[in-house]
């Protein structure tokens, strides 16, 4: 039996119910990032005085929730190959940074691309009722 609290509405959800997660939209909800949700903007997970928005105006504080940040799912069922997908990260980031220039190609592109990304979720079976033994001939 599980009970999720909704402000002041408690839901019941009946066991053997399935739950999951839209993480495409958990990241993109303002009450765990602001200002700009919808918006790629590295700046908002570095600790800094004043922000500067990608439209170029001033913010004293943003909200960067890392509780509720999973890019590699948060489960059993997550992403096995997180520690090194994260140490290719880093080393492939330092790499581009240091060897090459960066600049957008076509800001409508850009635009089209964070719109045409999509959410997969996995789902898990439970344990196959067979019973494997030695084949003798």
């Amino acid at each position: 039996m599980i009970h999720l609290c909704d402000d002041t509405i408690l839901r019941f959800i009946p066991p053997e119910t399935q739950v999951s997660l839209y993480a495409y939209a958990i990241h993109r909800d303002p009450n765990h990032f602001w200002p700009i949700p919808d918006q790629f903007w590295p700046d908002r997970w570095l600790s800094q005085e004043r922000y500067i928005l990608p439209s170029g105006d001033r913010v004293e504080s943003v909200i960067t929730d890392h509780e509720v940040f999973m890019p590699f799912s948060a489960s059993p069922m997550g992403c096995v190959g997180k520690n090194v997908a994260m140490a290719e990260i880093r080393a492939v980031t330092c790499a581009v940074v240091q060897q090459l220039d960066m600049k957008i190609a076509d800001q409508t592109s850009l635009e089209r691309w964070e719109k045409d990304i999509r959410e997969v979720f996995v789902t898990s079976r439970g344990t196959l009722p067979v019973v494997l033994e030695p084949h003798y001939s």
